[in-house]
């Protein structure tokens, strides 16, 4: 079916089968939804949202306002593109919000990962105890 402008529900709202609502939705209780859905404008969750399958997000800006992003993945993909190339990764990488920003970024002139600030090794880490010759492949 279809839904048209301000559609207000204080209770339940369960949609069964292929559904289009258009304008301004407010469901105050539980929006059940089993089929295909089609929701056209700004769509706010004023509690937790749950997605169960995968979430596609299709857009050129997506913010994740929060104070902890746990993410299962070991590995991140960045400036991911149909067709990549050393070009389109030019300057890709992490920018650190700061007083000043520091920044990883990978620079395909050099053929190297580039940061702006120094990095440092930690004390207890295998290459801080090797010698200075070792580590420049004298010794």
């Amino acid at each position: 079916g279809k839904l048209d402008t301000n559609i207000q529900v204080a209770g339940t709202l369960g949609v069964t089968g292929a559904s289009t609502l258009t304008g301004n939705t407010t469901v105050g209780g539980t929006l059940g939804v089993t089929g295909t859905s089609t929701l056209t404008g700004n769509v706010t969750a004023g509690g937790n949202l749950t997605v169960t399958g995968n979430l596609t997000v299709s857009g050129t800006q997506t913010t994740i306002n929060t104070a902890t992003l746990d993410v299962e993945d070991k590995n991140i993909e960045i400036a991911k593109v149909s067709s990549p190339s050393d070009t389109t990764a030019a300057d890709a990488g992490i920018t650190i919000k700061g007083a000043t920003d520091k920044t990883l970024l990978w620079k395909s002139a050099t053929n190297s990962l580039s940061s702006n600030v120094k990095l440092a090794e930690n004390a207890g880490s295998s290459a801080f105890h090797r010698p200075l010759t070792t580590m420049l492949g004298l010794g």
